[in-house]
């Protein structure tokens, strides 16, 4: 075993694609997946590699058609045939593996082998591009991940072996994926779970409030409730004055919204650059957590068909829990090409997308990723453009957010007020603050990082339940910038009112979450976002917070005023008067600004005469304020608790063949 990794160590081991000329795609120096060239000290081989990997399709039945464009995709992307040939579909990575066995005089069977590893690993995503000690039945070997290694290396390795060739085994990376996890998997899932908690214990929502958080929202409820049984007047105009704050602050951020749609930026869109060609694109993960979600697979299958990138290019990851054994059985009999991997996550609480997400990046390969939900269907160049603006960016551009739009805006009042509520925040109010630098919540698919800062960062917080929102807060805190991408994605809205109180409760507790977990330490908070980035941040997370719970009481007191008959009645008192003041203050100015922002935000786009249910806003916001009070129960009882969103029943989602 000694001899052979001794000699394994003199090749230099290689990337099958690849890369883009020097100086381009500069990847973080943290830990994201880097490139290596295919450069193989030894070139004994006789048969020229080319001809090799042709007689290689050939023998598996690839008809002459069918390599002549397999060897144009793989000239356009500079990877390897074979490479190609696995990724898009046309042979199947085990096959493909048992020829070159058999042809370069590798182990072949298949025993179960377990990963010989005294530990597991640091990196775990290393070791799918480097030989992996593996043991069975008392026999060792090295494997090497046959997708990940040119044909120039396993060539020159069958010759310089020798005899000890017999020993070297070629897996898939599916197979040695799940040997690690088999081996290794509660160590990993275990990362995934306490990492950033044990990294940065004051990033994570784990601990909940602290100490003084505790205290001073004690001493403030008591203090309020105590000035309301003796002075209710006096203390209801103070507190309106106070909530005003946010209030005002969340209507500021609309009118810039505004006033950001009416003058827009033209800067970038005059100046875009070409996009990449597939030569020049470096690998990209893409991440597709799946739970119960049997229903959905087949339309998953086509949307990721769909992509216009080089297969071979593509590390796809379907996440799945230990526990949906019917997710997981129906992922296995799908037909998916070799460049998918299923990644299956140990049972562990908290069961969220965000620990599942830590566990899959441990397998990610890519120098950048993006995050798809199961109905997802997003526009099939948008990997190219997230590339494309990432490879002319600087480096502290850690991720760019695509829009989010609903591919069933039609199909009933809720989806309809959905839609409208998207639209003003993906193509009003994240623009803007992306074109200002301001913090950027991120919505929880579409987005695009580079990997080698998610690992800096500690990657999601498994117990924040908006994981999305915090780690945007989280990134713009450590320096780096979020933008947003000019490409859409579609999505399914929730259209049943119980499934949509379930998914908007989940939001608002991850936003009270993301707000007490950022407000540990304000003072710290205001120094790494600037004065104007605090206050992004509060219009934003507290302004939907205190308004969602506040928006019922203020239909409260108007019904009360009216049934006493004192509703359009001057006050009493001078506290009266101002509280009138402040109420309708904030009731004009925040329904003037949300509608006015929600008409402006359709504009241009396909959905033609939405416009007029902009009216309905407010009584979509008494749908809003149910989910909140559910939210602040929630984080009392069960803060960690994942409401899973069910996908895939609309109308309008066709049938889609396996």
């Amino acid at each position: 075993m000694t001899n052979i990794l001794s000699i394994l160590d003199q090749i230099d081991f290689d990337r099958p694609e690849a890369g883009p000329p020097e100086g381009k795609h500069k990847p973080a120096e943290n830990g994201g997946a880097s490139r290596w060239r295919f450069h193989s000290p030894f070139s004994g081989a006789h048969t020229p590699k080319g001809d090799f990997e042709r007689a290689v399709l050939q023998s598996l039945g690839c008809s002459s058609g069918l390599v002549q464009g397999l060897e144009s995709q793989a000239r356009h992307a500079r990877v390897g045939l074979i490479q190609a040939a696995i990724a898009s579909g046309a042979l199947k990575a085990s096959d493909v593996n048992e020829r070159l066995s058999e042809m370069l005089s590798f182990a072949r069977g298949d025993a179960p082998y377990r990963v010989h590893l005294p530990s597991a690993p640091g990196e775990t995503w290393l070791l799918l591009t480097r030989p992996v000690p593996l043991a069975a039945e008392g026999e060792d070997v090295i494997a090497l991940n046959g997708q990940m290694f040119s044909i120039q290396t396993l060539m020159a390795l069958s010759e310089k072996l020798g005899e000890k060739r017999k020993r070297l085994k070629l897996v898939t990376r599916q197979e040695l994926i799940d040997s690690v996890s088999r081996c290794h998997g509660r160590v990993l899932v275990g990362r995934a779970v306490a990492g950033l908690m044990k990294a940065r214990p004051d990033w994570s929502a784990k601990t909940g409030l602290v100490l003084w958080q505790i205290y001073f929202g004690a001493i403030a409820s008591g203090l309020v409730m105590g000035a309301l049984a003796f002075a209710p007047r006096e203390t209801l105009v103070l507190s309106s004055i106070g909530l005003s704050v946010f209030f005002l602050l969340a209507i500021a951020l609309r009118f810039a919204a505004i006033v950001s749609l009416a003058f827009p930026s033209r800067g970038k869109s005059e100046t875009a650059p070409p996009l990449l060609s597939d030569a020049d694109l470096p690998r990209y993960t893409v991440f597709v957590p799946l739970f119960k979600e049997v229903e959905i697979l087949p339309h998953l299958a086509r949307a990721l068909r769909g992509l216009d990138y080089p297969p071979a290019k593509l590390d796809i990851k379907i996440v799945l829990e230990s526990v949906d054994t019917a997710t997981i059985d129906a992922a296995s009999k799908l037909d998916f090409p070799g460049n998918v991997d299923l990644i299956v996550v140990p049972d562990r609480q908290p069961r969220t997308k965000p620990k599942a997400l830590n566990y899959a990046l441990q397998f990610a390969t890519g120098e950048l990723a993006v995050i798809y939900d199961a109905e997802d269907r997003p526009e099939p160049d948008q990997l190219r453009k997230a590339a494309t603006m990432f490879h002319h960016a600087s480096a502290d551009l850690a991720c760019v957010q695509a829009r989010l739009d609903y591919f069933n805006t039609t199909e009933n009042w809720l989806s309809r007020q959905f839609t409208i509520e998207y639209a003003t925040l993906f193509r009003g109010i994240l623009p803007l603050l992306s074109r200002f630098g301001l913090p950027l919540p991120l919505g929880g698919t579409s987005n695009h990082f580079r990997v080698g800062v998610l690992r800096e960062l500690g990657a999601w917080d498994p117990f924040n339940v908006t994981e999305d929102a915090d780690l945007g807060m989280r990134l713009h805190r450590a320096g780096y910038r979020v933008e947003t991408l000019d490409s859409t994605t579609y999505e399914e809205a929730c259209c049943q009112t119980q499934a949509w109180v379930k998914q908007r409760t989940r939001w608002l507790k991850g936003w009270m979450q993301t707000f007490g977990v950022h407000m540990r330490q304000p003072w710290t908070t205001l120094r790494e976002t600037g004065l104007s980035g605090f206050l992004a941040f509060h219009a934003y997370f507290a302004g939907i917070i205190i308004s969602s719970l506040a928006h019922p009481v203020f239909y409260l007191v108007l019904a009360y005023d009216a049934m006493q008959g004192t509703l359009f009645e001057p006050g009493a008192t001078l506290s009266d008067d101002i509280l009138l003041c402040v109420a309708l203050l904030n009731f004009a100015g925040g329904y003037a600004v949300n509608l006015a922002l929600g008409a402006m935000s359709l504009r241009g786009t396909r959905h033609k005469g939405l416009w007029r249910h902009v009216i309905f806003i407010p009584v979509y916001w008494l749908f809003v304020s149910t989910a909140a009070y559910r939210a602040v129960w929630q984080l009392i009882h069960a803060p960690f608790y994942w409401e899973k969103t069910e996908h895939g029943i609309s109308a309008h989602l066709k049938p889609a063949a396996a």
